[in-house]
């Protein structure tokens, strides 16, 4: 039984197959600290929401912190905060690990792959929290196997194209992007870059703020992402001064994505493969939903200087699972390869 597992930062999804049965899970990767008062503990069994004690404080994990942030007075903490594991708060590694419990299934045997995603780390060596994340999931009884957002996304939306092409995943912390043809990747990187970043220049300019029990001011980007979600206006056309906040935010995030992808693709060794070639350019995430998304991607491709010929822009439906379908793919293909390998050996 393979599984996909991916470790976004505003949410971790998990897949596998249960027969002919596709098996979803996910968990918001926050979490939420309170007091460790009886009038709470009260509170949290009333509401019916598990809890667990951690150094004279209670935690709440997953959806339900998301959902607590009137209880607590401050905003949610991520358990991967700018795409990081963080090394010195044992705690938050531990709730880390138990949202995996519940994500993953007991596997069958030691030879099981669980293909991952990982945000990626804008402040940490990416060494450091990778080797952590296989640690995790070998703990869980699987085989890692790292794969790039970006080929995920090709390997769920790309076989009519023969898996050439261009996939471009935009998370919450960081965008990550794959250039590959026929299913073999050939440039690819990551930009620590995301949705937050527009989320918290939004706030920033509407001075949106919310304070805890003590006075401290936080940024309320969970009110503009509310916002941003039930806007019906188009992005690549901006009607107010709000609007167009909104588009240059847009914007400036995806030039820093073009301008490392084109560093990237010219470093290619293998570029002579697809010349002439034109590329289908797919992206994916939440981000990508909102209306305009692929036209004003399109206008900025156009001058990105791109050593390469990109075709039209096209957004791949699914915005929550489609990286792990990518991954289930590549577990499932990487399971397949060892079989053939062990019957080979054998």
């Amino acid at each position: 039984m393979s599984v996909a597992l991916d470790l976004g930062s505003y949410q971790i999804r998990s897949l596998h197959l249960d027969g002919a049965r596709l098996v979803v899970r996910a968990c918001r990767s926050v979490y939420v600290v309170l007091p460790d008062t009886n009038e709470y503990r009260v509170t949290l069994d009333r509401l019916h929401i598990p809890f667990v004690l951690c150094e004279s404080a209670i935690a709440v994990v997953g959806d339900h912190a998301a959902e607590l942030t009137w209880l607590a007075g401050i905003p949610w903490a991520c358990l991967l905060p700018n795409g990081n594991v963080p090394h010195n708060d044992p705690p938050a590694r531990q709730m880390l690990s138990c949202l995996l419990d519940a994500l993953l299934p007991v596997p069958s045997s030691t030879t099981e792959t669980c293909s991952f995603v990982a945000p990626t780390a804008a402040q940490q060596p990416q060494a450091r929290q990778i080797e952590f994340l296989r640690q995790l999931i070998r703990l869980k009884g699987y085989r890692p196997r790292q794969l790039n957002a970006g080929m995920a996304v090709l390997l769920s939306q790309a076989a009519a194209y023969r898996f050439t092409g261009i996939g471009l995943s935009i998370g919450a912390t960081s965008c990550s992007y794959s250039l590959a043809r026929q299913g073999i990747e050939l440039a690819s990187g990551c930009v620590p870059v995301g949705a937050d970043h527009i989320d918290e220049r939004l706030a920033e300019h509407d001075a949106s703020f919310i304070w805890d029990r003590d006075g401290t001011r936080y940024l309320d980007t969970a009110a503009t992402l509310k916002w941003k979600h039930a806007f019906d206006g188009r992005i690549d056309d901006p009607g107010s001064v709000h609007e167009n906040i909104l588009r240059d935010s847009y914007q400036e995030l995806l030039e820093a994505v073009f301008t490392h992808m084109q560093r990237s693709i010219e470093r290619c060794t293998d570029i002579a493969s697809i010349t002439g070639t034109v590329l289908p350019f797919i992206c994916c995430g939440g981000p990508t939903q909102i209306n305009g998304f692929a036209e004003l991607t399109g206008e900025l491709l156009s001058s990105a200087g791109l050593p390469i010929e990109v075709g039209p822009v096209s957004i791949a439906g699914d915005a929550v699972f489609t990286v792990a379908r990518g991954c289930l793919i590549h577990a499932n293909l990487d399971d397949d390869a060892a079989r053939r390998i062990g019957r080979m050996a054998a």
